[in-house]
């Protein structure tokens, strides 16, 4: 704890965040001035012969002081001064008296507020920028002041209270406001679901967005005529009013109601009545009262009394400062309380025996700056905590084992072997007890085998534990500090695993060397099931062959067909009749080549031929068929856009059967112009071949059309088996208007 003296000063005001600099007048008048980033060798006085002028000694009422960029403001009921951090006095203002309160208006002016002249915005030299005139029935300007940008992040609006009311002041658009209640305004807060101030005065006021009206208000249930101390919304429904009688809880959403009220009428109150609320880090609402410090319990929904050795104190102040410490402000003593664990306790007491001798406590505010100064003031000036000293002092850092698995646990110190697990692998979570400004890293040793790599967290997840015994080490390092800052935590954890995994390495040989065997077996079957698939498939593709050429070695069609040769070689043209031999041949060399299968590296494959050898083939069948016809029928053949028949390829005698069976049983030989169309289309993964003949169409009914015709039936049993080789196929056969038939066939594309 050091100390700036100072018998006269009254006020810590909350300083720049923008200046690392607090200071301080005594009486003797030299200044005094303090650098929060340096240690406490920075703790320094200015120049013996830079002095207060004449006509300000002796200083009366030293009221407030405050950092703006470079330049110190100084207040006292006869004006203020500008010093620079040389020393040197800048500026001398008798014209403002009584200033009453000083606050960072904006990032180069501070806002003086007075007893009787008004405020006024003072730049860093101190001029006079604005003057704000407060109305005669603006009294006792001292009461409360709010920055507003605490809640909507707006530097320029800014709310003042009074014994009357409140002034509204907002430069960057040039208003102001006056609200006139006739009470003294001592709280604010903010409502975040209306974005709007509250006010408390000995009611509750909500107060309209453009701060000239009042919205709305509230008595409170118990305590109309009782002035309200403080208010604060936690959670964001939950109004809370401090009075001298007692607590107010009230529901704001979705409509206002009064939940409780607690005091010590209802016993649901230790004490009379409550001063100041306070909300730590960990959501826990604290409240100062007149009998001592009193913590919520949400579950019970009571207030109770924290220590009983405050009890008969009065609380009239609660910040929340670093590392979830909390400073209580009693008439008597000041307390530095650890609340960051479940049960809080007092790590620090100041008071006279300490040399800390309070200074109208009730009055004067706590100002923590940086992350870990506090700064109060005292009888003897200028009181400054540092945080982190309290707590490395009071607070030694160590592990505390929270779960295994997610199971909680209560450690027994005189126990090594008191955590079970069943299986090989445990997940530990732990907490590290410490202030929260120090992070730490970790590792682990498992069965004092280190583990090299550090961690960030606090949950390990340790794998490979044997059975019996294990000794499990964390070893824990401050980032912030030197490496020797360590602290270790050592305990035993009993793995119970069953006789299958204790005996888990040959378990596991013997099920590999199971698993080879039924590897090759499987090959074995595998294999042999191929060879007995692809025999069959041969055998089915070998009689569907013999049965195709059976069909052209029928003597009706050789009959017909040499007949038909003989005329053209002895009584037309032998050209031609050479002509037929030819196309003959090449009919029955097509039919020879229809193909086995083969074993590929991706399974069963049969020979396929190009589309254009398919479309040769069936324009040689329509040649020899149409010399039998009484007339001739027209044949016609269309390709779809973008489809080159020289690079797609099907299985071979696709499409014959069918062309040929619309010949055999299509026509009856009383049609003007008979005719059959092959139509091919396509996409990117299927061939369309549509047969169209305009005859007298398919008779559904007729057996001789029902599968009794031998070349459409060896068509179908291809196509069954293309299926089973994963060439995927479908036919329809169709009538079409007003005669004919359309078969459809769908194929899967092959390129």
């Amino acid at each position: 704890m050091y100390t700036i003296k100072n018998e006269h000063f009254i006020k810590v005001a909350h300083r720049n965040p923008n200046t690392p600099y607090l200071v301080a007048i005594n009486q003797n008048a030299p200044l005094t001035y303090v650098d929060n980033y340096n240690n406490v060798s920075s703790l320094y006085t200015l120049k013996d012969s830079i002095y207060i002028p004449a006509n300000w000694l002796p200083v009366n009422h030293v009221r407030f002081s405050c950092t703006l960029g470079r330049n110190i403001f100084i207040g006292t009921d006869d004006g203020f001064l500008v010093i620079n951090l040389n020393g040197l006095v800048t500026y001398q203002n008798t014209f403002i008296k009584y200033p009453w309160s000083i606050i960072p208006f904006s990032d180069s002016s501070v806002l003086i507020t007075t007893y009787k002249s008004g405020a006024f915005e003072v730049n860093k030299k101190g001029k006079i920028l604005n003057n704000v005139i407060f109305p005669k029935n603006f009294h006792y300007p001292y009461f409360e002041t709010q920055i507003l940008s605490n809640y909507q992040n707006i530097k320029s609006k800014i709310l003042i209270g009074s014994g009357m009311g409140f002034y509204y002041l907002d430069k960057e658009n040039g208003q102001s406001s006056q609200l006139l209640l006739n009470k003294a305004v001592e709280a604010f807060s903010f409502d975040k679901y209306r974005n709007t101030p509250i006010i408390g005065t000995d009611k509750i006021y909500w107060i309209t967005q453009d701060y000239k009206g009042i919205m709305d208000s509230m008595d409170l249930s118990q305590a109309e005529k009782q002035p309200i101390n403080e208010i604060i919304v936690y959670p964001d429904s939950i109004l809370w009013s401090a009075t001298n009688t007692g607590i107010q809880k009230t529901l704001l959403y979705p409509s206002r109601k009064h939940l409780k009220f607690y005091s010590s009428t209802v016993k649901n109150l230790p004490c009379q009545g409550a001063v100041s609320f306070a909300v730590d880090s960990i959501g826990r609402l604290w409240a100062g009262g007149t009998c001592g410090l009193l913590l919520y319990h949400p579950e019970q929904d009571t207030f109770e009394s924290v220590y009983d050795n405050i009890i008969h104190e009065r609380i009239n102040q609660l910040c929340i400062g670093p590392s979830n410490i909390l400073i209580a402000v009693s008439n008597k003593n000041i307390y530095c309380l650890n609340i960051s664990t479940e049960h809080s306790e007092i790590i620090r007491i100041y008071n006279s025996d300490n040399g800390f001798n309070l200074y109208e406590p009730s009055e004067n505010g706590i100002c923590i700056t940086d992350n870990h100064f506090v700064w109060m003031p005292s009888e003897n000036g200028i009181q400054r905590l540092d945080i982190n000293q309290i707590i490395q002092s009071s607070i030694k850092p160590s592990i505390k084992l929270l779960s295994i698995d997610n199971k909680s646990i209560n450690l027994d110190p005189n126990k090594m072997d008191q955590f079970e697990v069943n299986g090989s692998s445990a997940l530990i979570n732990f907490s590290i007890i410490s202030h929260d400004s120090e992070k730490w890293k970790f590792k682990y040793h498992l069965n004092n085998q280190e583990n090299p790599i550090w961690m960030l967290g606090t949950e390990i997840l340790i794998q490979n534990l044997k059975h019996g015994i294990n000794t499990i080490e964390i070893i824990a390092c401050s980032i912030n500090q030197n490496a020797n800052n360590c602290i270790k935590f050592k305990t035993n954890i009993k793995v119970n695993l069953p006789f299958i995994q204790r005996q888990s390495s040959y378990i596991t040989i013997g099920l590999l060397f199971i698993l080879l065997v039924c590897i090759i077996i499987w090959y074995y079957i595998t294999t042999l099931k191929t060879k007995q698939k692809l025999t069959q498939l041969n055998s089915e593709l070998l009689k569907n062959r013999l049965r195709t050429i059976q069909s052209y070695l029928n003597p009706h069609f050789l009959f017909n067909t040499l007949t038909t040769l003989q005329d053209y070689i002895l009584h037309k043209d032998r050209h031609e009749g050479s002509d037929l031999i030819v196309r003959l041949s090449r009919i029955f060399r097509h039919v020879l080549k229809l193909g086995y299968l083969e074993k590929k590296n991706n399974g069963f494959q049969i020979d396929l031929i190009k589309l254009t050898e398919e479309l040769s083939l069936i324009k040689d069948i329509v040649f020899l068929q149409n010399l039998q016809q009484v007339k001739p029928v027209l044949f016609a053949i269309e390709l779809g856009e973008h489809l080159d028949a020289e690079h797609i390829f099907i299985p071979p005698l696709l499409i014959q059967p069918f062309v040929e069976n619309a010949f055999k049983h299509a026509f009856t030989g009383k049609e003007s112009a008979p005719e059959i169309k092959l139509i091919f289309t396509m996409n990117e993964k299927q061939l369309f071949i549509n047969i169209q003949d305009n005859g007298k169409g398919f008779d559904k009914n007729s057996k001789s059309t029902h599968g009794t015709n031998i070349g459409l039936k060896l068509a179908k049993e291809r196509m069954d088996i293309l299926n089973s080789l994963n060439i995927e196929n479908n036919i329809t056969i169709n009538n079409l208007s007003p005669t004919g038939t359309e078969v459809s066939i769908t194929i899967k594309r092959i390129q």
